[in-house]
């Protein structure tokens, strides 16, 4: 049996630090258990409105997903884990054995898809980041044999701006698009973006228009 059988269940490890604090709680999430997170509603600006997005959107969305993703038998075990940049990273729920039964060594054939998040992000930079990364997955389980950087980022791009839409936050997904704009002058973004010109859902959140 291979770790993944084993691992049934998506591990979500977090010590989240907020804006105004820099307390942290590691917790498991799973698909079947719920979890606190810190982080209090934090109010932004963007464009024409304004809305909130708070710690607690971000892990609904992000377990609905990852929930959506592990559900589905032919998918190997997806973890999503918030660290530090250069943090060393460990498997979720995995140790070397126990105290009281010591082993010599151990062998883990571990087969699995991580999505790495940086902790010190405001929550809507965590959300479509993550929403992000997933299309990347997403991706990259449909494309084994012929994976490309630039359809991937594609992938990545109308993935994450149609998650946003479905969640009723155009506006984030406007931010999104104009982000990825503003990144557009280097590859992969700029063939990516050439890619995604005639695309309905990158035309209306970059803001295109007819002529363009």
């Amino acid at each position: 049996m291979w770790l993944g059988d084993w691992l049934c269940r998506v591990f979500f490890w977090l010590r989240v630090y907020t804006c105004s604090q820099a307390e942290s709680m590691p917790a498991p999430l799973s698909t079947t258990k719920s979890v606190r997170l810190l982080g209090s509603q934090v109010r932004f600006q963007y464009y024409q409105g304004a809305f909130w997005v708070s710690i607690q959107n971000v892990e609904e969305i992000v377990k609905k997903h990852v929930a959506i993703w592990n559900n589905q038998p032919e998918n190997v075990p997806l973890w999503v884990v918030l660290a530090n940049p250069g943090d060393a990273l460990s498997i979720p729920g995995v140790t070397f054995g126990n105290k009281i039964d010591g082993k010599a060594g151990m062998e883990l054939p571990i087969r699995a898809h991580l999505i790495i998040l940086n902790r010190h992000m405001v929550p809507e930079s965590l959300l479509t980041t993550f929403l992000h990364e997933y299309g990347h997955a997403a991706y990259r389980i449909s494309q084994t044999k012929d994976w490309n950087e630039i359809d991937s980022e594609v992938e990545a791009i109308q993935f994450s701006l149609n998650a946003l839409a479905d969640e009723g936050l155009d506006d984030l997904a406007y931010r999104e698009a104009e982000a990825i704009k503003q990144m557009a002058v280097q590859e992969p973004y700029k063939s990516a973006v050439a890619k995604l010109t005639h695309m309905a859902i990158w035309r209306k959140y970059a803001r295109l228009t007819n002529g363009v």
